[in-house]
């Protein structure tokens, strides 16, 4: 969820949203993974990005991609493909591992292989590198707003149920062959960095000690 946070919201940044329009995650989301704010959310995500089949999957399905749903979702596939029929990927494999992870998914969908992919990186749509950010890497960096430990606490222990039950689904004998072992999210969540005073008090404070009003 905070990446999913993060990600758009340094979009959206860079694209010259005004600072006082940006959400803290806290503002954004509550700490089960609805959306409670900014319903420009989904128009930048629409306009900036070529995503339309996960709001499909979550349209088709009830359960958006960023509310923790993915086990969810995948139920919901298994009523008409078998589980050999689905390849489920880690995204964390797949920017560390990328040669591996797209050699699976050439021998999972029996497509000609590609030698690009030996020796290049899997490309992060919001790598600070994408063209959309030149010039205001600096800017979208100082101009994130920083998690609260305690949402990040609550919301880790609510996904912990979710992860479970996604990992019961994902190790199971009737997989393809072709399905590379999938990184666990583990502690993870635990991990992410966090302020113990309060988001919004420090992003207007950000704001005021920046002096301008978008990037």
């Amino acid at each position: 969820m905070h990446s999913y946070f993060e990600w758009f919201t340094k979009i959206a940044i860079a694209e010259g949203m005004a600072f006082t329009e940006v959400k803290t995650c806290e503002e954004m989301f509550n700490t089960t993974g609805k959306q409670t704010g900014n319903i420009k959310i989904k128009n930048y995500l629409w306009s900036l990005t070529n995503n339309q089949c996960w709001y499909y999957t979550g349209y088709l399905t009830g359960y958006p991609f960023y509310d923790g749903g993915y086990a969810k979702q995948l139920k919901y596939f298994l009523n008409y493909f078998r589980r050999d029929q689905i390849l489920i990927l880690s995204g964390d494999d797949l920017f560390k591992n990328t040669a591996d992870v797209m050699k699976a998914i050439q021998l999972f969908l029996e497509i000609k292989w590609d030698n690009y992919w030996h020796d290049h990186p899997f490309p992060f749509d919001d790598h600070w590198g994408h063209p959309r950010f030149a010039g205001k890497v600096y800017c979208c960096k100082r101009m994130l707003p920083e998690l609260g430990c305690k949402f990040r606490n609550t919301s880790a222990l609510h996904f912990e149920e979710y992860n479970q039950e996604l990992m019961k689904m994902v190790n199971v004998s009737n997989k393809s062959k072709f399905e590379p072992p999938f990184l666990g999210f583990g502690n993870s969540a635990y991990k992410v960095a966090c302020t113990n005073e309060d988001p919004r008090e420090l992003y207007n404070k950000k704001i005021r000690d920046y002096g301008y009003v978008a990037c």
